[in-house]
């Protein structure tokens, strides 16, 4: 049974790229941390000597930073202290798969995530979700934000009166009608499902947002 330190070790181990870098950037919010961070990585030359603490009248510009910066995947200013996972709903776009995290990136210059986010930057900030057919706004796409329903609907009432009605259907994925809220809670996606086509209702009006009746297979 691995102790408390192994735990730790193990965890830096496995930690990917971005997430080491998350860590390091938020180390150089305490002075400790710093001086970790000077003595291990700043060469001779650098502004902030290894070993030497700089004087409140010396400024360090390699080790201190701005505590807001741009991401330089959804372009907003985000507080680098208390950026988490999450945070950050650009990779969810089609257009930009490059980020594997969903935390926010710092913008730098020449560096490949600000060419990436610049390739990008005509992408609407508007989309159409495949899920629920709502129209969302990237930048507050969160989990939780989608209502919908993944299975199929099917038939409960063969009156013809009732064949574009919600009323005469039910979904498989539920057992709830055709008329009722999504049942699964995710965030919104461009893609419409696998196996989904558009349903017409005769009253769509009287459905409620997310219901996700949309996008349905009928058997």
């Amino acid at each position: 049974m691995e102790d408390a330190d192994d735990a730790r070790r193990n965890a830096a181990l496995a930690a990917s790229l971005d997430r080491l870098q998350f860590v390091l950037l938020n180390a150089l919010d305490s002075e400790y941390g710093r001086q970790i961070v000077e003595d291990e990585l700043l060469l001779p030359g650098d502004s902030a000597k290894p070993g030497i603490k700089p004087s409140k009248n010396e400024s360090a510009p390699s080790a201190k930073r701005k505590r807001l910066e741009h991401c330089a995947q959804c372009k907003l200013e985000f507080d680098v202290a208390t950026n988490g996972m999450d945070e950050c709903v650009w990779h969810s776009v089609p257009s930009a798969k490059h980020w594997p995290n969903d935390i926010h990136h710092p913008l730098r210059e020449n560096d490949t995530g600000k060419k990436l986010a610049e390739k990008d930057l005509s992408a609407p900030k508007f989309r159409t979700c495949g899920q629920c057919t709502q129209e969302f706004d990237v930048t507050k796409n969160r989990n939780g934000s989608c209502f919908w329903h993944d299975g199929a609907l099917d038939v409960i009432d063969a009156d013809e009166s009732k064949a574009k009605s919600p009323d005469a259907f039910q979904w498989s994925c539920c057992q709830k009608p055709g008329g009722a809220t999504g049942c699964k809670v995710t965030r919104h996606n461009t893609k419409v499902p696998s196996g989904k086509r558009l349903v017409s209702w005769n009253h769509p009006h009287a459905l409620p947002a997310g219901a996700g009746l949309a996008f349905a297979t009928l058997d």
